[in-house]
């Protein structure tokens, strides 16, 4: 049957600065699937402007994404634009950026391994307002009680960190001065100090060789 009021495409902004990746997923969105990309970008700060200036239903986001914190960016966007819903792409199914995931409000984390094809049918569901998972993603998520929200079913030694320190203690374990870590999350330099200082505290770290091993270990940067 003729459908005389078909559904608009699906409009996606895709973050990664890999250009022939988000090229690929730009090609399969659009000739494969009814999905329009109007904007892909390489960094925090582009995505961030390109959802204000689109309004997407989707936004596919790179965690290693370079600039400020992808998942503070998120966190701040999904509450601005109700109708946006985020999905996190990522090459390892790490416990804590899952954890940072879903606090930002992400509705999905998908990983890089899977064929595009399906990585695009999550985006078509998470787009819709559902949540969906890599399976290895789902494997490590359990139901809150009373709720129809994931958490991540484990413990790690970064569980407890803000998103905030968590930023921090990643741009030192991947080298940054502590310079361009106020100069990029709009901070002091003496925020960033105290934030060094009570993260080595609490982990019991001395000095940034042990900082990166368990930044490493944790999944947080790539070796």
């Amino acid at each position: 049957m003729y459908d005389s009021n078909p559904q608009p495409p699906i409009r996606a902004v895709l973050a990664d600065s890999h250009k022939s990746l988000v090229d690929a997923f730009a090609y399969v969105f659009q000739n494969v699937y009814n999905m329009v990309v109007v904007a892909t970008t390489s960094t925090t700060e582009e995505t961030a402007e390109a959802i204000l200036d689109h309004r997407p239903q989707l936004a596919l986001v790179s965690v290693d994404l370079p600039g400020s914190s992808p998942f503070s960016m998120v966190a701040e966007h999904s509450r601005a634009i109700p109708n946006l819903n985020t999905a996190f792409l990522a090459d390892r199914a790490s416990d804590v950026l899952i954890d940072q995931a879903i606090r930002s409000g992400a509705l999905g984390y998908l990983l890089k391994s899977e064929p595009i094809l399906d990585i695009v049918q999550h985006c078509r569901r998470i787009a819709c307002g559902a949540s969906s998972y890599s399976a290895e993603v789902k494997e490590k998520l359990v139901l809150k009680e009373g709720s129809r929200h994931f958490r991540v079913d484990s413990k790690n030694a970064l569980s407890s960190l803000t998103k905030r320190q968590l930023e921090v203690l990643r741009r030192l374990a991947e080298g940054d001065s502590v310079k361009k870590i106020a100069n990029d999350l709009h901070i002091s330099s003496k925020s960033v100090d105290s934030h060094k200082y009570r993260l080595m505290q609490r982990l019991g770290i001395h000095d940034r060789v042990e900082l990166c091993r368990l930044a490493i270990r944790e999944g947080l940067i790539q070796p």
